[in-house]
């Protein structure tokens, strides 16, 4: 389970009926919710999320298949190699210390969701 801090929503979002179940929700109109997302047509919807911390301990598991990203800059690519890492049942993901951060936004979008479902570790 994630810890969802705050969940905001554009009116039209709401309105549609969408929002209703989100937790901790803020209502925003469309034109200021355009300008807090960071993409050029948002979803109507956003959320504050706790971040989780793995250990190397996180991943020990029967599958010995890990992915190490080794100063990965491109997001694009970071994303990719996450929602990879997951499809193809990795135990987890190591990314070393100069690679982008699995946080910026355009990774996040990359990944389709995988960074919710694996273990990522910072090196």
């Amino acid at each position: 389970d994630w810890d969802i801090k705050l969940t905001v929503v554009s009116e039209s979002f709401y309105s549609s009926g969408q929002g209703s179940a989100c937790p901790n929700v803020i209502i925003l109109r469309d034109n200021v919710f355009s300008m807090v997302s960071d993409t050029v047509t948002p979803q109507g919807m956003l959320a504050v999320i706790g971040k989780r911390a793995y250990s190397y301990n996180d991943i020990k598991a029967a599958n010995p298949l890990l992915v190490i990203a080794h100063n990965l800059q491109d997001p694009g690519n970071m994303g990719t190699l996450i929602r990879t890492a997951d499809a193809a049942g990795a135990a987890g993901v190591i990314v070393s210390g100069g690679s982008v951060d699995i946080y910026n936004p355009k990774v996040v979008r990359a990944t389709a969701g995988s960074i919710l479902n694996i273990p990522i570790i910072h090196d």
